[in-house]
Parts: C-alpha cells; structure tokens; sequence
C-alpha cells in the first residue's frame, strides 16, 4: 500500500509500463511535479479500490509537467481527482477516468496537451473536466479529432467552476448517454460569455442536460447534441434565477440538436428586461413525446434562423415556444408534426409583431391583443389564429400559406396580399370593421368576414369564395380579378366589377339594399339581389352585357345603364322579389338597352331617362302599363309589329318613336300623343281614307318630327281611285308646287326634312298614285318635265312645317337642256325652300338662291340625274346629305 504521500519531485520521474499503483485510504497522490523543471512521466497503471476517497494520481503545480501515457483508473472509490493541475501543465496519451473528477484545472498558467485518442472519464462526482479558479481550457488540443469525454452519474463532461476564464470546445466528444448519468455535459457555472462548440458531439441519455449556461453561447457553433428527455442548451442561472442577458448563436445551423425522449432542445429563461434571443440552431424532435425545440421565456423579441422539425404530438409539443415575446422573426424552417400543432406557441396576450421569410409548417396562435402578421415571402402552412384585438396580416414579396386564417378580434381586422403572394381560407369575424385588399397577382382561398362595415378590395388577383355577415360590405374587384360565390348578409352592400374582373354568382341576403356596379369588361355568373329590399340597383357603366338567361340577374329594382352601356336580352328582366314585380330600368343618353326576342315581348317596367331602346323582337312587342312615360331617349322600333295606343303610346309620351325597316307601326284610334317621331325605313300604318276630313282620326301629335328619312306612310284606298286628280296651281312657282295638301297625319311643333323620299301606300302595301305631268318651260325653251301625284309633305298650303301631310303635288323634275338653256329654280319665286321631289333626266340643273333663310336645300335622297349642277348664286344646303357624286360637275 502506498502511504499518503510517496513522491515527491524536483526533477524529471518516470514510472514505467509494467508498474502498478493501487490507492487505498483517503488523500493519496501518485505522483507530483512540482515546479518548473520537476516532470512524472507515467506509463504504469495506477488503480483505486474500495473504500478509498479524495485521492489523486498526479499533480502538476507551479510549472510542473505531467506526462502520462498509462492507464488511470480511479472509478473505484469517490471524490478522486485522477490528474490535478495548479498553473501545471498535463500531456495526456491514454485513457483517464476517475470517480469525483478525471482532470480539475486551476490557474490560467494550467495547459493540456492530448497527442493520443485516450477517453476522459468521470465515473460519477464532480466533471470528467473541472476548471476551476482563474482556468481556461482548450479542448480542441484535448481530443483531436476522437478524443472523448465521458460522464455517469452526477458527473459533469465539463464543469466551468465560479472564477473559471475560457473554454474552446473543438472535434470532441462529450458522452452523457450512461443509463446513469444525469450531469451536465457542459455546465458553465462561472457565466463564461461566447463558449464556442466547434465540431462538439455531445451525446445526453435520460434527463441529462447538454449545455447549462447563464450566458450566451458564441454566435457561431457547430456539431450535434443528442437529447432524450433533457434538455440540449439550458439557458439559467446555477441559482435557478432567469438570465440577464441577450443570446445570440444566430450562425449556429451547424449545431444539430436531436430530441429522441420527452426533452427539449433549448431552454432559455430570460429575465424579461427588453431581452432578445437570436437563434440559428437545428433543431429535430424525433419522438412524439418530445418537447419543444426551442422554449424561450422572458425574452421581447425572438428571431429563428434555424432549421427546427417535430414530429411531437404532445399538448406541449409545440416547435418554438416564445412565451411572452412581442417581436418574433423567422427566416428559418420551422415544421411540426401537423396543421394542428403549434409550429410557434405564443402565450403573450397583448400586442405582437411577427414577421416570415422563412418557411412554417404548424399551428401560430397569436391570441389576444393588437397583432401584426408580417408574411414577406416564405412558406406557410398551417392555420393562424388571432383573438380579441385589431390584427393586421400583410403578405408580400410572393409569400405562401396554405390553411386558414382566423382573426377574430372585436376591432378592425387587416388584410395586405400584393406581390403574387397568397394566402389560404380567410375568416375574419368579430364586431369589427374589416379590411382586405388583394393585388398584383396575388390569390386568396374562401373569405369569411362577420358582422360590420367590410371592406374588400381585388385587384388584378383570385378570390374564392366571399361570405360576409350582416352590416355595409364594399366589394370591388378591378384588373383582371377572379372571384368564386359571394354571398352577402342583410344591410346595404356594394358590389363594384371593373376591368375585366369576373366573378361566378352574387346572392345577397334579404332585407337589405345592395348596389352593384358593372364597367368595362367586366364579366359574372348570375347576380341575385336578395329579397325584401326596396332598392336594390345594378349599373352597367359603359358595359356590354347580354342577358342570356332570367336566373342570371334577378330581384334587383333598379337596373342603370350609363357611359356607353349596351344590355341585350331576349328575355324577360327579372325585377324586384317576385315574378310580377316590375322594378326599373334608367338609360342614360349614351347607352342601350336591346331587346331582340325572336317572339313578342313586352317591356313592364318603369322606364327612365334619354337612352336608346333599341327592339328588334321577331313578331310584336307592346310596353306594359308599368313602364311610365318618364322615358325621354329613343325608342327605335324594329318589331315586326307596334301598335301605337294605349300603354304603348303612355311610354311614349316623352320619348322618340323611330320606326325602321322592319316596323309597321299601327296608330290606334284618336290622337296619339308622344315626344317625337323619327322615320327611318319603316311603316306606319295610320289606317284612314283620303280625300275625307283635314285631319285624320288616327294621327300622332309629337314635339319633334323628322321626316328625312325614308319609309311608307300607309292609309285606305278607298277614296283614291278618282279618275281625277286633285289640281295644282302652276301659276306657282316650282317649290311650291310640292304642297297641296290634303289631311295631315301628324301634328308637330318642329320638323325637319320634306317628307320627300317617304312613299305613301295602301293597305296592301301598293303605291297610291294618280300621276300628271306638264312641260316646263323657260325662256321658252323646253327645260324639263314636271310629274305630279300623291306624296308626304311637311308643308301645309299655308308654308307652314306642321307636321305630316298627305297632299298632291310636284313629285319629279326630269331635267332636260344643259347649258344656257337648263332649268334654274329661284327661290325668289317661292315661298317654299325645300326642293324635296325627286330629280332625274341628264340635262344641267341650275340653283339662284339667297342667304340664311333664302338658302336652297335639297333633301331628296333619290335624285338620280347626271347632268351640272350649276349654283349662280346664295347657300345650297344638302339636307340630309346626299350624293351629289352622279352629276357630271358641280359649278
């Protein structure tokens, strides 16, 4: 047995292989260098046994030089210090293990230096390494690239005493995973700042910890730590006080921490003093029991740059646990085991900022207060919950999310998703009035908004579908936005599609009054206004729109068009709640409404404004009695049939008829009063005989009248086929010659045109004619011929433009000498202005007219004569225009 003390030198030892030493009894040492020049150099075996405590194998003081290259193994026994170092110096070769402490450091003149691939061993105790007072400790020159720290029991891998400077932790193994162990593989007692793990493995089994520290770690490490139901990096004060301080290992995505237990990866209790932890670690929760990879109390602001994965269905399996943090950042990864789970558990319940660039798979509950939801790129799946305040979510730069979003605060909710970002289900409900603006390519799942004054803006994005509560909902979508079924609660709600927006169905609920705004090319499914509102509108502004089925607008009161809006159906326009209700229709003076039917239609509905109604039905078409008389614009009628009385002639009343080509309009009985008529190739049927009383029974009595165009005046035949015509003065001269008229059919206040090219018919359809003809002569030379017959006129024998006359007169001028000898009309010599027959033959035509209202105008559309067109002197008006191409030459 070794005494207590047996060696002691002041020069060089060696022990060599072969050699044994057995420490028994307590405070035993081996061997001591002690001194600068003093050295053991040891190759034996030293052992303890049972029962011996407090020894230490060698001790290097004051420069002294331990060189051991056997085997120490003091795991028998307890509180033993294998090697003990006071400002000493240690090369270790082999394998060193001990119960208590396998190294212990103190001084900062203390070095150690490994040239081999020995273990370092605490057996239980203290450390496989403890730095004491005034130490540091270089571990990279410890292990090499396999050198390995072990430690069972209570033992620490490395413990950093109070006083203790440094460690660097390089290429080295720390062993914690004994069935026993239950240490600290690095316990940093003294508060040492910036410890640095470079190439550490640290492997953990049961509720070991990795590293325990009230500082904060390098900002750059690397290696792994593997944890099964402790914890990798814990963040506290050896008093279990929180720590004061801020931690930054942000370029730490080499530092790989796996969970295979119930553990944590990292714990961090701060004190909460505006505390900040930035973190870049990897974290990877393998078990489904795990804990959260990163928990981080006390801290305001939290930022994550790291790779963090669970596969942990835990309550508290939760990802990243912020606790009460304001400020959270993610640039990193963040995945937990499901949707359901929180990928970042937050538990502060007032105000919150977090922003995303990274990528996030998980739950984020943001609970109560007024949040910020920053989405600037990255990828997000999962549902995002917030309660109780005013939230804002804004998504940027592309970002993605997928799942649902609920905001459910009792203040105004905002929505920001521009830069082709998109986001999953929206629901936003709560008392409060929300916003959502969508733009630049941008897309949104199925919105939900609840009870308030809602607002909703699209612009050039894709929608799904919209359901709003009860309140003032604005939705407009411009661009080249898409939208799936909006469906509306009761109130006053706006509706508003520009661009080429289109959207697939609008069902409002009952009881309010919706407003909905159609422009440019703007396109919808079907639009239903909702029942039990008295206004409800829909506005088709400088749209063309083609109503191909009843369903797709229903129930609106009010339809406008304005700017340029065409709308044509050939159906029924299904207004107001029920099938009977009439509703109205407003067409402002640049836009349309077409009606083409191939059937009759009837138009039932009140009507307004200075538009154009333009019907082009196949049979008959009839206003119904609601329709009003407030429409002033046009009605250009092109059914086959129109007959003009009653309802018909109500609606009218301040309107414009203009019968085209296709029309026979049939004046009813007695005086049919309305706003204008215009003939534009059609007929109007006024169903009287002539020659009879002055007036016909069946006549129209306008404001407006224009007679320039062409169409057929029809009346009965009955008393035509005299054998003698009426007679026309032809001491006249030849303009007045037009007018002699005999029944006047309609009654206006202004005229325009001569009726000259309008063909007067019977019933059947023929031409009324009895026609004369005389030589006209002038200068005594043989001009031109004159016919006469029955015609339309404008001019009573009064010259007076009072509307629509049927009378006999000067119908056609066959133009027959040129030159000096040519027919020359001076309206000097009539009263009458207008040359309104028709001029055919080849000889010259000569015009002597004056100014102003001794002007010549010449409004036959028919002329058909080649020779010149000779004006002497005055203003030739061609009214309306015409050709004046035929003749040879104008002069």
């Amino acid at each position: 047995m070794l005494p207590a003390y047996w060696l002691k030198m002041r020069v060089k030892a060696v022990i060599d292989a072969g050699s044994q030493f057995n420490i028994s009894g307590d405070r035993a040492i081996v061997g001591k260098a002690s001194g600068v020049n003093s050295q053991v150099e040891n190759n034996a075996l030293v052992t303890s046994v049972a029962g011996s405590s407090g020894s230490t194998a060698f001790l290097a003081e004051n420069g002294g030089e331990i060189d051991n290259k056997g085997t120490i193994d003091l795991s028998i026994g307890s509180r033993h210090t294998a090697i003990d170092l006071n400002n000493g110096h240690l090369v270790n070769r082999s394998n060193i293990q001990a119960n208590g402490t396998a190294i212990h450091i103190k001084g900062s003149d203390s070095t150690i230096t490994n040239s081999g691939t020995g273990e370092i061993t605490a057996a239980g105790g203290k450390a496989a390494i403890h730095v004491d007072t005034g130490a540091g400790l270089n571990l990279s020159a410890i292990s090499g690239s396999t050198g390995t720290i072990k430690a069972k029991g209570t033992a620490d891998g490395i413990l950093l005493d109070e006083g203790a400077l440094s460690l660097n932790v390089a290429n080295t193994v720390i062993d914690m995973s004994d069935a026993s162990s239950s240490g600290i593989g690095i316990h940093n007692v003294a508060g040492i700042e910036g410890i640095r793990l470079d190439n550490t493995y640290i492997k953990l089994g049961g509720t070991g910890i990795g590293i325990q520290t009230g500082a904060s770690l390098a900002q750059a490490n690397s290696g792994q730590i593997d944890v099964t139901d402790g914890t990798g990096i814990l963040y506290l004060n050896e008093d279990r006080t929180n720590v004061a301080a801020n931690l930054d290992f942000s370029d730490s995505a080499n530092l790989e921490i796996n969970v295979i237990g119930s553990g944590i990866g990292v714990k961090a209790s701060l004190d909460g003093n505006n505390r900040s932890v930035n973190t870049g670690v990897s974290v990877n929760v393998k078990s489904a029991t795990g804990g959260s990879a990163i928990d981080v109390s006390g801290a305001k602001t939290v930022v994550n740059s790291g790779v963090l994965v669970s596969q942990s269905t835990a309550a508290n399996g939760n990802v990243l646990n912020v606790h009460d943090a304001e400020i959270i950042n993610n640039s990193g990864t963040i995945t937990a085991s499901s949707m359901d789970i929180a990928a970042i558990a937050m538990s502060n319940v007032g105000d919150k900022a977090f922003t995303n660039t990274g990528d996030i798979h998980g739950l984020l509950d943001f609970t109560s207060g007024d949040n910020l939801i920053n989405l600037i790129g990255g990828t997000l799946t999962g549902r995002i919950k917030a309660n109780g305040g005013a939230n804002t979510l804004i998504a940027s730069e592309g970002a993605k999310h997928l799942g649902e979003i609920m905001l459910a605060g009792t203040k105004a909710q905002n929505v920001t998703v521009s830069d082709a970002s998109e986001i999953g289900h929206l629901v936003m409900v709560g008392g409060g009035n929300h916003r959502i603006t969508v733009s630049e390519s941008s897309s949104v799942g199925n919105v939900t908004l609840g009870d308030g004054v809602n607002q909703l803006t699209v612009d050039s994005s894709t929608m799904g579908n919209i359901t709003t509560g009860n309140g003032e909902n604005g939705l407009t979508f411009s661009g080249t936005s898409e939208a799936g079924a909006i469906t509306l609660g009761t109130g006053n709600n706006n509706l508003t599609l520009s661009g080429s927006a289109q959207i697939a169905r609008l069902i409002a609920g009952a009881g309010g009054n919706n407003a909905v705004l159609v422009k440019d090319m703007a396109t919808f499914g079907t639009l239903d206004a909702g029942s039990g509102g008295t206004n409800n509108s829909l506005t088709f502004d400088g749209t063309n729109y083609t109503l191909a089925d009843s369903a797709n607008i229903q129930r609106f009161d009010l339809l406008n068009l304005i700017n340029g809006a065409d709308f044509t159906t050939a159906q029924a326009i299904q207004m107001g709640d029920t099938a009977t209700s009439f509703g109205r229709i407003a067409i402002d003076g640049t836009s349309s409404l077409i009606l083409n039917s191939s059937g009759d239609y009837t138009l039932n509905h009140a009507l307004s404004g200075h538009g154009l109604i333009a019907v082009h039905s196949g049979s008959e078409f009839n206003f119904g009695g609601s329709a009003g008389d407030q429409f002033t614009g046009i009605v250009q009628m092109n059914s086959a049939r129109f007959a003009l009385s009653n309802s018909n002639t109500n609606a009218l009343a301040n309107a414009t008829l203009k019968v085209m080509s296709d029309n026979t309009t049939i004046v009813g009985e007695g005086n049919q009063v309305i706003g204008g008529l215009i003939f534009n190739g059609g007929s109007v049927d006024f169903g009287i005989s002539i020659p009879g009383a002055t007036t016909a029974d069946n006549r129209i009595q306008v404001n407006t009248l224009d007679a320039s165009g062409t169409g057929n005046i029809k009346v009965t035949h009955t008393f035509i086929d005299s054998a003698v015509a009426p007679s026309v003065s032809q001491v006249r001269g030849l303009l007045d010659q037009q007018t002699n008229t005999i029944i006047q059919l309609v009654s206006a206040t202004t005229v325009t045109g001569a009726a000259g090219n309008l063909v007067l018919t019977d019933e059947l359809g023929n031409v009324i004619s009895n026609a004369n003809g005389t030589a006209v002569y002038q200068s005594g030379t043989h001009a031109a011929n004159g016919h006469y017959d029955y015609r339309l006129t404008t001019v009573d024998n009064n010259r007076t433009a009072g509307g629509l006359y049927v009378g006999y007169g000067l119908t056609e001028l066959e133009l027959l000498a040129n030159g000096g000898h040519k027919l020359v009309i001076n309206t000097a010599h009539s009263a009458e202005k207008v040359l309104s027959a028709k001029l055919t033959g080849s000889g010259d035509f000569g015009i002597d007219a004056g100014d102003g209202a001794d002007a010549f105008i010449l409004s036959n559309l028919n002329n058909t004569y080649t020779g010149i067109t000779d004006v002497k002197n005055g203003t030739v008006i061609l009214a309306p225009i015409m050709d004046l191409a035929r003749p040879r030459s104008l002069v």
